[in-house]
């Protein structure tokens, strides 16, 4: 099935823009495989099956009119974007992808401004506060609940199996804050 089971784009924050009017998706691109399992069918309990992994997932960031119900843009990205979106007053839109990207993009055009890889995956949302007049943006990495050395989540073990370039990549729990 497709998208697959996880999105589209599921309960990773969207952001919407008073200064554009506009809404700001991540998302989940990819398929998956559902075997249904009617010995699983226990009422009071939710299961009937399995899902598995079908292929290469990947994300995308999407600008969407939400007035005219229209996608304006849309930025395909290498891996599943399950970290959110963040779009500033100042005219930024900043997400974060599971190979450890922080990515901060135009609010008008989508044009990509800057990208940083911190080594460690995302899948908390970036926030922004201010402190004396100045603005930060600050991001939490490390993939799910996996403390310092745990082995990854389940789901997240899913998406290292479909992306097998990241096995390797480390899962360091730490706060990255960014000045603007």
């Amino acid at each position: 099935m497709c998208p697959t089971i996880a999105g589209g784009t599921n309960f990773w924050p969207a952001s919407y823009s008073r200064n554009t009017s506009l809404l700001y998706i991540p998302t989940f691109e990819g398929c998956s495989t559902v075997t249904p399992d009617v010995s699983a069918h226990v009422k009071g309990r939710f299961g009937g099956g399995r899902a598995g992994a079908d292929g290469l997932v990947t994300g995308g960031l999407v600008m969407f009119d939400p007035a005219a119900g229209v996608v304006k843009k849309r930025v395909d990205l290498p891996y599943p974007n399950a970290a959110g979106v963040l779009s500033t007053a100042g005219g930024l839109v900043v997400t974060a992808m599971i190979d450890g990207t922080i990515l901060a993009y135009d609010d008008q055009t989508l044009d990509e401004l800057w990208r940083v890889n911190v080594g460690s995956g995302f899948n908390a949302p970036p926030m922004t506060y201010g402190v004396n007049g100045k603005q930060y943006i600050a991001i939490a990495s490390g993939l799910c609940c996996a403390g310092p050395g745990a082995a990854p989540p389940r789901n997240t073990r899913s998406q290292v199996t479909r992306n097998p370039e990241l096995r390797l990549q480390g899962n360091a729990t730490m706060v990255y804050v960014f000045g603007l």
